[in-house]
């Protein structure tokens, strides 16, 4: 299983809990899961009992890249930090720069297919978790189809989040000695995203969530009383924020999607503000602990069930 972040190791969102969660769910089931993750310099403490493996050379950027392992025990599976250069140790999941980000969840993908031959394990599945490890089913369904390790291993993309699809990986792609997806299938501007790539080479595509709808709070009243929940808190959240994110809904529908194939509002921002709007999006933290907010880009509740 490869994933960008797992709880508890690293969670970021809900793609790190639910594959922090699943390992476990499908270890009660008799099976050998096993967890790699991009090994960005996290100092873990004693009780995890690391080992470093080796974990052999990848042909990147035109010379030998040495792969490292770090090995540990967590929930009962074990777990990889895979790194090597092209990862930096910063700490961070989501570095500030999309194209140092692209380069980083290539190498990982292929480095993670790597350290699996170096350490003889043999998936059935290879099961990936949104784009960024999404150049590992596109080896899989391109030169890993040749006699070899790879050859019987199904693939699996889970889709966590949609709008980030990493459409701009063709030097990436192109340092670890991938082309681009030539499926008529995939849209010309997608033919060197990750998550397209997954989405081509797989054998199962699902999704996290299968429901995708926007709700009124009153909606989301009736919605969960009739689920038989008592509803104890519901409010709008993302308040202070909702003119930006407006604007840049309207700015990305008058341009059209022709103009910048695969942008959202949420890449319409430069790297920086990232900060500044985190700010400004925790600062409803204190009111919502004492009031409702009457209008938001969000919906939060908090229910119970009734004994």
């Amino acid at each position: 299983m490869l994933a960008a972040e797992a709880a508890p190791l690293v969670k970021v969102g809900g793609l790190g809990d639910v594959a922090g969660a699943l390992p476990v769910a499908l270890r009660k089931l008799g099976m050998d899961v096993r967890v790699m993750l991009p090994d960005i310099g996290l100092r873990l403490p004693a009780v995890y009992k690391v080992r470093r493996l080796a974990g052999g050379v990848l042909a990147w950027d035109g010379r030998a890249e040495r792969v490292t392992v770090r090995c540990l025990t967590v929930n009962g599976g074990l777990q990889y930090l895979v790194g090597g250069r092209p990862i930096p140790l910063d700490g961070k999941v989501y570095g500030a720069s999309m194209g140092r980000d692209l380069r980083k969840f290539v190498f990982f993908a292929l480095a993670a297919l790597r350290v699996a031959e170096s350490v003889g394990f043999h998936p059935d599945v290879l099961h990936v978790h949104d784009a960024h490890p999404g150049a590992a089913l596109h080896f899989l369904g391109t030169a890993g189809r040749l006699p070899g390790f790879w050859k019987f291993t199904a693939g699996v993309l889970t889709i966590h989040n949609l709008a980030y699809q990493f459409n701009d990986a063709a030097d990436a792609l192109q340092a670890g000695g991938l082309a681009q997806c030539v499926d008529a299938r995939i849209p010309v501007h997608a033919r060197a995203g990750l998550l397209a790539l997954g989405i081509a080479a797989a054998d199962l595509v699902n999704t996290v969530s299968h429901h995708f709808r926007r709700y009124t709070a009153p909606e989301l009243r009736s919605k969960i009383e009739n689920a038989g929940l008592r509803v104890d808190k519901l409010t709008y959240a993302n308040t202070f924020l909702m003119p930006v994110v407006w604007a840049g809904r309207l700015v990305h529908k008058l341009r059209g999607p022709s103009s910048a194939p695969g942008m959202t509002e949420n890449s319409m921002h430069p790297d920086w503000s990232n900060g500044l709007l985190q700010s400004i999006f925790t600062a409803e933290r204190p009111l919502l602990r004492f009031m409702n907010l009457p209008f938001g880009v969000s919906l939060l509740t908090l229910a119970t069930k009734p004994r």
